[in-house]
């Protein structure tokens, strides 16, 4: 008898994402087309919804393995003792008849063991939740709309401090600006005090030079007028007839 392992082909160790994965591989090369596609595809969805929740695996492990469950405290575990040894005989009672009957009866008798566990587990996990179908789509909905508003939560918590980063980044930049425009108007100033020190520095040697040009112009016109004048005493010497004749 193949159990939900043999199906997916794996080992009975193998973890849940490695069950995942060769139950993903398997699927993708049947041929749903055809009635023995389906049928493989819906024992291998039942060997996947079994093993891949870590209770349901343990219970079906318990099954394979004969292993009775353990002794609880509540009266719910203390009336599902039994549990485990009627599906071991169970189990037992389907290896038996797997030898007596032909390939398609052995197939069927599989399906129907495989669906008596999932029926027993189904009424173990019934009995261990009380709850009711619609309290627990209640539940599963209030879970739903729990994960949404905290998404949503998220979602504004993020815009927030993107708004924020964005303020920040505008804040820094107009900050950038305008140290920025301050040395440049610093600069200028200090540009148009330089040039202003130096066109006064200019006007003050060009005044220095113009009156030491007058100065010397006057003391060259000076000098010409002295000469002038002693020319003109000579002159008027040498033409006067009154001038006494110097002796030799």
């Amino acid at each position: 008898m193949k159990t939900f392992y043999d199906q997916l082909q794996v080992s009975p160790l193998a973890s849940r994402e490695v069950i995942i994965a060769a139950h993903e591989r398997l699927v993708a090369g049947l041929d749903e087309s055809t009635p023995e596609g389906l049928r493989q595809r819906k024992a291998l969805n039942d060997a996947l919804f079994t093993l891949s929740d870590p209770e349901r695996r343990e219970r079906y492990d318990r099954i394979l393995l004969g292993m009775a469950l353990p002794d609880q405290a509540s009266a719910t575990h203390k009336r599902s003792k039994a549990v485990p040894i009627l599906l071991w005989l169970g189990a037992c009672a389907v290896a038996l008849s797997y030898v007596q009957y032909s390939r398609s009866s052995q197939q069927k008798m599989v399906e129907q063991q495989q669906q008596r566990v999932r029926d027993m587990i189904a009424a173990e996990e019934r009995m261990q939740d009380p709850r009711s179908a619609e309290e627990k789509a209640a539940d599963r909905e209030a879970a739903r709309l729990r994960r949404e508003e905290e998404q949503l939560a998220r979602e504004e918590r993020q815009r927030e401090l993107a708004l924020q980063r964005a303020e920040q980044e505008q804040q820094r930049a107009f900050e950038q600006a305008r140290r920025e425009a301050d040395n440049n108007m610093r600069s200028r100033q200090r540009t148009e005090e330089k040039d202003a020190r130096e066109e006064e520095r200019a006007l003050r040697n060009a005044e220095r030079q113009q009156q030491q040009d007058q100065e010397r112009e006057y003391r060259e016109a000076q000098r010409r007028l002295e000469k002038e004048k002693a020319l003109a005493r000579k002159l008027e010497a040498e033409n006067d007839p009154y001038r006494r004749p110097v002796p030799y």
